[in-house]
């Protein structure tokens, strides 16, 4: 995957750079500090994301998928910023961003975030339950979140799961997330009956013993 990176602050920039160069599948083929910036590295690196904080591009900041894309049809916008106003992330998925992450994510699921980004809209955890009821369709699940829905449903905790998949219990949650806005649910519970109730699992409860 080829990122472009486009924020004000250097230290974002290199802080983030860090994180997705420590990936094999990921390059990082420019970072830019202004909108100017932004637009001839598009044209010139023809990246498949491009990872930016909306206000880099001033007043009208969601402006910039469409400048992106202008210059690079393929290029995937995502918006990377402080902001979990749920008016300013409906009007970044208005615009076309195809992924809005907050910078609060934990460095070690940047890079699949960033991953997720080339299948489908991606969404930081935090915003999930707030958008719930304005994307809360069901969308198709991918094999790792139906791994872990059927992980929830044998009645495994979070802790178990990262365990068992050797990923982080902040990766499971995030996939979790992911999980509740697709199948439009709003909690563990709801999504456990909802699998079941629509034959998304297959695997019976793991009873406790007391």
């Amino acid at each position: 995957m080829r990122v472009l990176l486009a924020d004000d602050q250097l230290v974002t920039l290199e802080g983030v750079r860090i994180v997705l160069e420590s990936s094999d599948d990921i390059s990082v083929v420019g970072q830019a500090c202004t909108a100017e910036e932004v637009s001839s590295m598009v044209a010139r690196t023809r990246p498949d994301v491009v990872l930016i904080d909306p206000q880099l591009w001033g007043h009208d900041g969601f402006d910039c998928v469409g400048a992106i894309q202008a210059q690079h049809r393929e290029a995937k916008v995502v918006f990377f910023s402080v902001s979990s106003n749920v008016h300013y992330v409906q009007a970044a998925l208005e615009a076309g961003a195809a992924a809005y992450i907050i910078k609060t994510i934990h460095p070690l699921d940047l890079v699949g975030a960033l991953r997720q980004t080339l299948q489908r809209t991606v969404f930081h955890p935090r915003l999930s339950h707030t958008l719930n009821g304005q994307n809360g369709h069901a969308q198709e699940l991918t094999a790792r979140e139906r791994e872990i829905l059927t992980a929830v449903a044998r009645g495994l905790s979070n802790k178990a799961i990262s365990q068992e998949l050797w990923v982080t219990e902040q990766t499971v949650k995030f996939h979790l997330t992911n999980v509740y806005r697709k199948l439009g649910v709003p909690s563990r519970t709801a999504a456990v009956r909802y699998a079941h109730e629509h034959g998304l699992v297959g695997v019976e409860r793991e009873r406790v013993s007391a």
